[in-house]
């Protein structure tokens, strides 16, 4: 072999080995991640999934209506438009005798959705996300999944899952009025 036999060799390798580091995803992105927002939800630790969410409001002035449906809290405009408010906290089972501290707005459908804290943003691997039995899954009004934050399990809501959940209910008591 000729030495620019071995030249040519050499850079053929070399750019091979160049253009496979292309082929392969950055390291912080090999993993998979998801965006998520953790919120408290009746003093409880909660997520949403961030894709699930249009905005987050402080506040929003909710005006009550006569119902039976117990998480309906009322109208509020949002950008120009009325949307129903569902409470979650009561939606979940728990008390709330103090008013909500903020509101998540749906992406999909134009509903506002009670919580008390908002929290912060977290992004997590994929592979941190939990199944839960589907015993226990079944009778969630919020999803099957949890996650663990600053280790701390947390359910992780999914919007379409609530909103499906409050159709039941309404459903289930003839209600008219749907989300």
């Amino acid at each position: 072999m000729t030495e620019r036999t071995r030249a040519e060799s050499r850079v053929a390798e070399m750019r091979e080995a160049f253009d496979r580091t292309f082929a392969l995803p950055p390291p912080d992105l090999a993993v998979d991640w998801v965006d998520l927002l953790a919120v408290s939800i009746a003093g409880r630790p909660y997520a949403f999934w961030m894709t699930d969410l249009r905005a987050i409001h402080p506040t929003l002035a909710v005006t009550p209506m006569a119902t039976s449906t117990f998480e309906f809290r009322g109208l509020a405009q949002l950008d120009a438009q009325l949307v129903p408010v569902y409470d979650l906290r009561l939606l979940f089972g728990h008390a709330s005798a103090e008013p909500p501290g903020c509101f998540v707005i749906a992406a999909h459908e134009r509903v506002a959705l009670a919580i008390d804290v908002f929290e912060r943003h977290v992004r997590v691997p994929r592979d941190r996300l939990i199944s839960r039995d589907a015993a226990t899954a079944a009778d969630l009004p919020f999803g099957a999944l949890m996650v663990e934050v600053d280790a701390i399990a947390r359910p992780l809501i999914s919007v379409p899952v609530v909103l499906e959940a409050i159709r039941t209910r309404q459903g289930a008591r003839g209600v008219k009025d749907r989300v």
